[in-house]
């Protein structure tokens, strides 16, 4: 008898989200509708997602793009991150010189460093 409860509980915690997801879909597709808001503005869910199915070629080509550019930038930050490591550990020199500012780096929230690369990469 208890585990039946117990399972029901943790069916009723599995539910709750997406219960909640789906609750605020339909709240945003009926506001939409009622508030009568262009479609450029704010787009509704069911038209989002006729959209990716319409469009599926040209998104599925850009997905392989950027997936290609996040492996490959992942791959250039591990060989960048293993080589430097390694000369700090080999080289006391270097540590001495390179470290001080790695540990500056680490103070610097990622929310801000992204947009000085943008302007800085492009």
């Amino acid at each position: 008898m208890i585990y039946w409860i117990v399972n029901q509980k943790n069916a009723f915690h599995y539910l709750i989200a997406p219960g909640i997801i789906i609750i605020l879909l339909l709240a945003w597709e009926f506001f939409v509708h009622i508030r009568d808001i262009p479609n450029w503005l704010l787009p509704a869910p069911s038209d989002i997602t006729a959209t990716l199915f319409q469009d599926a070629w040209m998104l599925s080509g850009h997905t392989w793009v950027t997936f290609t550019e996040v492996i490959l930038g992942f791959t250039a930050a591990v060989v960048a991150g293993v080589l430097l490591a390694s000369a700090i550990a080999l080289s006391r020199s270097i540590e001495q010189s390179v470290y001080p500012i790695i540990i500056a780096s680490q103070t610097i929230p990622i929310i801000v460093i992204a947009p000085m690369l943008l302007v800085w990469i492009g």
